[in-house]
């Protein structure tokens, strides 16, 4: 008994991690697999708990248990098109870079960017004008 606490609390927390990383990613794949890995390594931590008498965090585990399969049901039918002003914004600043969606959102993201550096960069300008020759010059 001693040895599966001993060993199951490091598998518990390898899996942990890897879940973690799997949630962080932008690919919605991952995602579903860092649920999965999360509920996996719930159960087990609950497991462990049970099998040391800590019946309050068992019960917390399997909250989580719940919470995990509930997350990855949520996000199993997301799909990317569900926000429609991000693909017209996309289709706006240029042609799609890539055919994998996580790339061309990167470029996109980056495109953004730049837009948004050319935005402050002309209202800096017209600021710098208006400062140095006052507001006759813009007709006021």
């Amino acid at each position: 008994m001693n040895l599966f606490v001993e060993y199951g609390q490091w598998i518990v927390l390898v899996i942990s991690v890897f879940a973690i990383a799997f949630l962080a990613s932008v690919d919605s794949e991952l995602r579903l697999r860092g649920y999965i890995l999360t509920a996996t390594a719930r159960f087990l931590g609950g497991l462990i708990f049970v099998f040391t008498d800590l019946w309050a965090l068992a019960i917390a585990n399997t909250i989580y248990v719940v919470i995990s399969i509930r997350g990855y049901q949520n996000n199993k039918n997301f799909k990317r098109s569900n926000n429609v002003m991000w693909e017209y914004w996309c289709k706006a600043i240029g042609e799609k870079a890539y055919d994998d969606n996580n790339k061309a959102d990167r470029v996109a993201m980056l495109r953004t960017g730049w837009v948004v550096l050319h935005i402050f960069a002309c209202l800096a300008i017209i600021a710098n004008a208006i400062a140095n020759h006052g507001w006759g010059l813009v007709g006021l």
